[in-house]
């Protein structure tokens, strides 16, 4: 019988259970890897949070560093502005600075002579004429000193230039005419002549191969040298009982080296800027003796400096004159350095001779009388004893030579009184006997 009711024609699609069991898993593994980004979404998150801090962080320590470059900025700004104006006000005129009523600029020229010499001659810079004021002052103790601000001697820097300035070139004038008074007493001395310059750059180095560099060297160590670091702190006392290259200077409680290379390229540098001025010179008063310099004299002029030159470019040189010393100051090092690893050469052939003689009974006395001294220190030590021949000395320091010498004038005297008194004796012997 036919079914004439609304009844549902589509088939009715059971899920077995093999089909719920595939949902269920893709469900899983889809709520896996949800959680899985989910992780992987925070750690990120972590790692935005630490790099935003990092960021935070550095920001916040570029800001200061901007500040600080800002003050630093602002300091050498300030400083260009000083250097100019001392420059157009000190170093572009000529003439001295007027510092008669300035006890301090006084104190600072003194020490520039006395500390700062030993090792700067020239300078050829504002920036590096500062530095050099800044190390006169560190030997000043100033009531307003702090120890924590490195800028407390701006003050002092930019009022004082000038006088650094002034004192390293009255050193060097100064240098210079000490020099020419040494060398007019050679000249009359050694048959009208003076030294080459080439001779001189040789006792520089200690290239000393003739009996007459080695009397060079003597006149070298004797009477240029003072002219350059002072007859006070290489004086008789030192310089007869010291090596050239020994002698030290306390500074500031600090024992340094007395003769720097610096000093001794001074020296022959000096030497060759006015060579041929003082030849002509010297010939000149041989024509004349009544000769006046006339330094308006072509023949009269210096090689590297201007006698009207002042305080132009810091230092009153031409630049060539400033190259020069340069070159031989480096020469100079060299040679030095050169004689340091050489001494320690033959002081360890010495040593190993006398050891290897010792090992194999060989002659010890021989290996001891090796020389142990290398050529440019041995030059010194035979000019040391050829000056000490010449001023009759025996004693190893100027007190004891001071207390001997003592010692025999109270001699002399005691046999004088002696020899007196024998007279005496004779003449009253005679008198009764002429009775």
């Amino acid at each position: 019988m036919a079914n004439t009711g609304d009844t549902d024609q589509s088939p009715r699609r059971e899920s077995c259970p093999a089909t719920q069991k595939a949902k269920v898993a893709i469900l899983e593994n889809e709520n896996k890897r949800l959680k899985k980004d989910l992780d992987k979404c925070r750690k990120d998150k972590l790692k935005a949070d630490d790099a935003v801090a990092k960021a935070a962080t550095e920001i916040s320590v570029l800001r200061k560093n901007v500040g600080d470059l800002k003050n630093i900025n602002a300091k050498l700004e300030k400083k260009i502005k000083t250097s100019k104006k001392i420059g157009k006000k000190f170093f572009s005129r000529k003439g001295k600075v007027d510092y008669k009523n300035d006890p301090m600029a006084k104190t600072i020229k003194d020490i520039v002579k006395s500390k700062i010499w030993r090792t700067v001659k020239f300078v050829d810079s504002d920036a590096e004429l500062e530095k050099i004021t800044r190390m006169a002052l560190q030997y000043i103790d100033f009531e307003d000193q702090d120890d924590e601000d490195d800028d407390y001697l701006d003050k002092y820097v930019d009022r004082y230039m000038a006088a650094v300035c002034e004192a390293l070139n009255e050193k060097k004038s100064y240098c210079q005419s000490e020099m020419k008074k040494v060398i007019f007493e050679y000249y009359d001395q050694n048959k009208k002549t003076i030294p080459t310059i080439e001779d001189i750059m040789k006792c520089s180095l200690r290239q000393i191969d003739s009996d007459h560099l080695k009397k060079l060297f003597c006149f070298y160590t004797d009477k240029l040298m003072p002219t350059v670091v002072g007859s006070e702190a290489w004086g008789k006392n030192i310089r007869h009982y010291t090596l050239l290259s020994e002698a030290t200077i306390d500074d500031d409680g600090e024992e340094k080296q007395l003769i720097t290379a610096s000093s001794e390229a001074f020296l022959v540098v000096l030497y060759e800027n006015c060579h041929s001025k003082w030849i002509n010179w010297l010939e000149k008063l041989e024509e004349n003796p009544k000769y006046k310099f006339d330094r308006k004299d072509d023949d009269l002029k210096a090689l590297y400096s201007d006698q009207d030159g002042g305080q132009k470019n810091l230092n009153g040189w031409k630049k060539a004159g400033l190259k020069r010393f340069l070159a031989i100051r480096k020469d100079i090092k060299a040679a030095r350095k050169q004689a340091m690893e050489d001494q320690a050469t033959v002081m360890e052939t010495k040593k190993q001779a006398i050891a290897d003689a010792k090992a194999n009974n060989g002659d010890i006395e021989a290996a001891k009388a090796l020389q142990g001294t290398c050529d440019f220190f041995q030059t010194e030590v035979d000019c040391l004893q050829m000056l000490r021949d010449a001023n009759n000395l025996e004693c190893k320091d100027a007190e004891a030579e001071k207390k001997l010498r003592r010692k025999r004038k109270r001699d002399q005297e005691a046999e004088a009184e002696q020899a007196n008194e024998s007279e005496e004796e004779e003449v009253e012997t005679f008198d009764s006997d002429e009775e």
